[in-house]
């Protein structure tokens, strides 16, 4: 596939990757393949046929479920701390969300639940206070 792109459709040369580097931003699969097969040619005539131009990335789906995973690790808190993220998951009866690896959707969706909550609220409060002065 590497060879079809960049040799036979934009018809570069091999010496051309002696000196690029290009990105590839994948999953965690294709980038264990990309990586094995950068094993497999280490021995290889040159920087291409060896992959070395080949910089790899984690993809956005990675990086979410990633950001998701943390935010619940750093503000989970306890069920009586009030704004803690237990404390919302108790307030809109999401059970499964208790336990240490709840499903990545459920979570993403109960989170935005609780930030379109959190955002209403303050609207709500900068409303009042503004109509009072």
């Amino acid at each position: 596939m590497v060879h079809d792109i960049y040799v036979n459709q934009l018809r570069m040369q091999h010496e051309e990757f002696s000196d690029r580097a290009i990105p590839s931003f994948n999953d965690q699969a294709t980038n264990a393949q990309i990586r094995g097969a950068k094993t497999l040619r280490i021995k290889d005539i040159n920087p291409f046929t060896r992959l070395q131009f080949i910089q790899l990335g984690f993809g956005l789906s990675h990086l979410y479920l990633n950001l998701v995973w943390a935010l619940l690790h750093v503000h989970r808190g306890s069920v009586h701390q009030i704004g803690s993220l237990s404390y919302f998951f108790t307030l809109l009866d999401r059970k499964r969300l208790g336990c240490e690896h709840p499903d990545y959707h459920i979570l993403l969706a109960t989170l935005m639940q609780i930030l379109r909550g959190a955002v209403l609220n303050a609207w709500r409060s900068e409303c009042v206070a503004n109509e009072s002065r």
